[in-house]
């Protein structure tokens, strides 16, 4: 398939607003793959699928956009439920055509998917047997260990988790695979370093946990500062980063401190605008 469809694709699906066409572009883009037997861009197709519905659940629960009513909840579920399908029909694909070099990410699908759906044992299992089937030096490892850190606080590991999750979010900056990732793609870089400290919160959150609340606005808000695109080249996504923003706005709301969050924001809205 034509890498331009693909990266296409791509940049559609982190474009907030866009869900709707991405979905119709990617299942276009899917007949073509289909009718010349492509099974890995195939693979990428279910996976970007999955990634719109991922997102469409996030932007409910960002602008809790969830009634508390049934319909509000089976709208909900069904996201969910397209984000998993999508997700599995990728890894059966990855199996059944001995796609071993996608079988890793093809895992951290399954975990993501796991972690969704409040199975967080089977989430860990996916994550600790992709990272056994990536090099040391593999970038995605990063991304990895930060879905690893909030699932093993969903477990009752806080203690192991909340050090996993300092240490991976210090990695971005200090350790030569970080740097290589910030310097050859910035976007990737920043979307999967200030991802970290959400989901750690939001863990916290939802197993009714304590927490240093000035250490997570202070976190946060470095996270809203990589978010300025310092540096590196970020040559597709939306250069706004606004699922990540409103993933952080919900973090902020969480801590009671949603005028902080507004401050911040507002500065860098200026950054972006200027830029």
């Amino acid at each position: 398939m034509d890498p331009k469809i693909l990266k296409r694709i791509q940049t559609m699906r982190e474009t907030k607003g866009l869900e709707k066409e991405t979905l119709q572009k990617i299942e276009e883009a899917r007949l073509i793959a289909q009718d010349a037997m492509d099974y890995k861009s195939l693979v990428t197709l279910y996976w970007e699928e999955s990634l719109v519905w991922q997102h469409i659940v996030m932007n409910m629960v960002a602008e809790d956009n969830i009634s508390g009513d049934n319909q509000g909840s089976t709208i909900l579920a069904d996201a969910k439920d397209k984000m998993a399908r999508a997700g599995r029909t990728a890894y059966e694909l990855v199996t059944k055509h001995g796609l071993d070099r996608q079988k890793p990410i093809a895992l951290r699908f399954l975990g993501r998917i796991c972690n969704y759906l409040n199975e967080h044992d089977k989430a860990k299992k996916h994550y600790e047997d992709a990272l056994d089937l990536l090099d040391p030096s593999d970038k995605s490892r990063l991304e990895l260990q930060g879905f690893m850190a909030s699932t093993l606080i969903y477990l009752g590991e806080i203690e192991s988790g909340l050090e996993l999750a300092k240490n991976v979010y210090t990695m971005f900056d200090e350790s030569d695979v970080g740097k290589k990732l910030k310097e050859e793609d910035y976007y990737v870089w920043a979307v999967w370093k200030t991802g970290i400290p959400c989901r750690v919160l939001q863990a916290l959150q939802d197993i009714n946990s304590p927490y240093d609340k000035q250490m997570f606005e202070e976190w946060l808000t470095k996270s809203l500062q990589d978010l300025q695109g310092k540096g590196g080249k970020t040559t597709w996504g939306d250069s706004r980063f606004q699922f990540r923003v409103d993933e952080i706005g919900k973090a902020f709301k969480l801590l009671g401190s949603l005028f902080l969050f507004f401050v911040l924001h507002s500065k860098i809205a200026t950054f972006i605008t200027i830029r």
